[in-house]
């Protein structure tokens, strides 16, 4: 068992604890609300559509200079260099900030002559688009909008 799996195994509540605050609750049948609630775990778990929303969102999100990267990059082509000055970070910082980008498809890398100049990929950010629009016309519990 890796690192990861003992951390995300910490973060997890027992089948115990849950049906604790179920009953505390008062919760008519904590049993079935439990398998209800597993069911939606699982059905999150195994949705291609959300696990890639969880994926992009993660990957420009996880650090403040990926979601910069993006937004300049948004803009026009740019060099690792250009990208270190408008940023005001060191080449190895921005190298690795980079790498996980291409990595995940958000960007990709042009070759020209010493120089890498990085731009958006259209086609994710266009399904991460199309997904997104579907989630919030899937969504029923908008603020201000529910019926008591």
């Amino acid at each position: 068992m890796d690192i990861k799996s003992i951390k995300n195994k910490k973060n997890l509540r027992t089948k115990e604890e849950i049906l604790k605050d179920l009953r505390q609750e008062n919760h008519p049948n904590p049993e079935i609300a439990y398998e209800q609630l597993i069911k939606i775990r699982s059905d999150f778990d195994h949705n291609e559509e959300k696990q890639f929303m969880v994926s992009f969102l993660n990957s420009i999100g996880n650090k403040v200079d990926r979601f910069k990267m993006v937004e300049l990059l948004g803009q026009k082509k740019q060099s690792n260099s250009d990208l270190q000055d408008k940023l005001n970070k060191k080449q190895p910082a921005v190298s690795h900030q980079l790498k996980m980008l291409v990595q995940d498809g958000i960007i990709q890398g042009e070759k020209k002559g010493k120089y890498t100049y990085y731009s958006l990929n259209r086609l994710k950010f266009e399904d991460m688009a199309n997904i997104l629009t579907k989630w919030i016309d899937e969504a029923s519990n908008w603020f201000g909008e529910l019926s008591a």
